[in-house]
């Protein structure tokens, strides 16, 4: 009888480990996919898969029998219920057969500089809650022969808040604001362009990605395509920063490329993707904050250097993209996402 009990007891908690954590694999080749994140139809990120593809569910509080939504910039969404999710230890999405954008390409002769033109999206959470969102058309000018973003513009955006929460949690907080709050910033991945990582870490067998003795990234490449992870910080490898009287705890900072080649190359870039979380605290008051930023590339010009200053001399008026902005066919965003605008999100700016 006690030996059926302890093998009852160790079946149990058998049951709760395996349930704790779901993993996220690719359908195709059945590697782990990391950087997804799983979407409750309110906007909270439930989950978030780490390089080994494996998110952690065993803290989230959820109705079993709420549908969630699984996304990556470069799979097919999965929509199911958190009771699935539980009862999945092992969970396949499908690439996306057909390019998100369709790509122009202009080359010239000697090209000397890039401009990257494409669209992205910016979407804030703070306490589980929808903040903010933003998408537009973005332009970067780029020094090939240095890999170095020299200037960036928004040439169209529109930008939805949650205003309603805004102004609860400044009269809450008392005096204590949060700038995240109160601006939403201006979507920016001149940080991960410019760092070129994928030439500073050494990659061993199988892709993986070491710093000294820890795995912070892979790297794959199949069909002439490369997609690469790094992992800055995670829950086990925090970072503190204080500045200004706010203390920030960063406790998640991933970055996911696609490149459209065998090797990574700035001017191949085809997908970014950047996943953060930190714990801020200010005036003794503590929010944990969210950001998620997508960048898909639309358009390359190869520029020769007087082409390249004839364009910014010039300073052509810029072709409207406002089919892309609410175009329902332009399925970038996650669709629990796309909920959310004009409903408890507010639109606060309209395209140009």
């Amino acid at each position: 009888m006690k030996k059926q009990i302890i093998l009852s007891l160790i079946l149990f908690f058998t049951f709760l480990v395996s349930n704790a954590q779901v993993k996220i694999n690719d359908n195709y080749n059945h590697n782990p996919i990391s950087n997804v994140k799983i979407f409750s139809k309110a906007g909270r990120i439930l989950a978030f898969s780490n390089l080994k593809g494996i998110a952690n569910i065993s803290t989230v509080d959820f109705p079993k029998n709420d549908s969630i939504e699984i996304y990556h910039s470069n799979y097919v969404s999965q929509k199911m219920t958190w009771n699935d999710i539980i009862k999945s230890p092992q969970i396949y999405l499908n690439p996306d057969p057909v390019t998100k954008l369709d790509e122009v390409v202009l080359t010239a002769k000697n090209p000397e500089y890039l401009l990257l033109k494409g669209y992205f999206i910016s979407y804030q959470i703070i306490d589980d809650v929808a903040i903010s969102f933003s998408d537009g058309i973005i332009e970067y000018y780029i020094n090939l022969g240095k890999e170095k973003v020299i200037d960036a513009r928004i040439i169209e955006s529109r930008t939805f808040k949650n205003t309603d929460y805004i102004k609860a949690f400044k009269e809450r907080k008392g005096n204590s604001s949060f700038n995240v709050l109160s601006t939403v910033p201006p979507f920016n991945f001149k940080e991960e362009v410019l760092l070129s990582d994928w030439n500073k870490y050494k990659i061993y067998k199988g892709g993986v990605i070491k710093r000294k003795d820890d795995i912070i990234g892979r790297i794959s490449n199949d069909s002439n395509k490369t997609e690469f992870t790094i992992e800055y910080y995670s829950p086990q490898n925090t970072k503190k920063v204080s500045l200004f009287g706010i203390t920030s705890v960063i406790k998640n900072k991933t970055i996911y490329e696609k490149f459209n080649s065998t090797t990574p190359k700035v001017e191949e870039i085809a997908i970014l993707g950047k996943y953060y979380n930190s714990d801020i605290t200010q005036k003794g008051v503590t929010v944990n904050y969210e950001l998620i930023e997508d960048f898909y590339t639309m358009e390359k010009k190869f520029l020769s250097k007087a082409k390249f200053k004839d364009y910014l001399s010039k300073k052509e008026n810029e072709e409207q993209y406002n089919l892309y902005l609410g175009n329902k066919s332009f399925s970038v965003i996650p669709e629990y996402i796309e909920l959310l605008l004009y409903n408890e999100l507010d639109l606060i700016s309209n395209p140009k």
